[in-house]
């Protein structure tokens, strides 16, 4: 399982990570609009000072300009920073295709995935047709379920990273079920975000160890339920969405 280093200031890194336990990759979040290229540029130097052995990889979900995102490749470049990809660094396909090409133009070799632009599309595979990644980051919730995220894993051509949204144990299982019916695994997993919570809804909830995330189904503490009850609010909003969602699929009878 990769780490995932949230955009923290480069200060509070070693606390983040150190909560991660061991790891091999990382995962850095930029593009966070209340931060400069500046923190996003300082921010990977510094995990690549206290882990230098670790293979980094950035997650934009699609916050920069082509421009923006050249201009961080080329920093990194020039600091003989190698990326094992870069995740979604803009947002559309056409972006995505474009800035491949503009990096191929400078004899760079900054691997491009794809995310929201495949789980946001139509046609989950729109992005390979386009020439628009190297790679498929995927996650069975939001390509409704195992069997259908498997389906675009399968028809695809490129190769494939499973992953998973800030999710607990409950929706991590899940993903964690997707990503062992892959038949290969090439890429470190992004299932490792349980460390991130403060709480979860199980008693023994997933998380990696020695880097490793076991196969199995948790069980749901139910004390746990009143404990991280949603506010009304939030419960009321995530009712509207489902209803929402009901409606869409034609499943209200």
């Amino acid at each position: 399982m990769n780490a995932i280093l949230p955009a923290v200031p480069a200060e509070e890194i070693a606390k983040v990570l150190g909560r991660a336990g061991k790891f091999s990759t990382v995962k850095i979040k930029v593009a966070d609009p209340k931060q400069t290229a500046a923190d996003d540029l300082a921010r990977i130097l510094e995990v690549k000072q206290l882990y230098p052995d670790a293979k980094l990889r950035l997650d934009a979900n699609g916050g920069f300009t082509v421009s923006q995102a050249l201009e961080l490749i080329t920093e990194l470049v020039s600091n003989s920073l190698d990326l094992e990809f870069f995740e979604q660094p803009v947002a559309t396909i056409a972006e995505l295709a474009e800035l491949r090409i503009e990096i191929s133009k400078r004899g760079q070799k900054t691997l491009i995935a794809a995310d929201e632009s495949v789980r946001r599309s139509s046609d989950p595979l729109a992005v390979e047709l386009a020439g628009a990644a190297d790679l498929l980051v995927l996650k069975s919730a939001p390509l409704g379920g195992i069997k259908s995220a498997l389906s675009v894993a399968n028809s695809s051509l490129l190769e494939i990273c499973a992953s998973s949204a800030m999710q607990s144990s409950i929706g991590l299982a899940a993903e964690l079920h997707f990503a062992s019916c892959l038949p290969e695994l090439n890429y470190d997993a992004g299932l490792g975000t349980g460390y991130l919570f403060g709480g979860d809804l199980t008693a023994d909830r997933l998380v990696p160890e020695n880097g490793i995330l076991e196969l199995r189904r948790p069980e749901i503490n139910t004390s746990s339920l009143d404990i991280l009850k949603a506010e009304d609010h939030r419960y009321d909003w995530w009712i509207a969405r489902l209803e929402r969602c009901s409606r869409i699929l034609g499943l209200e009878s």
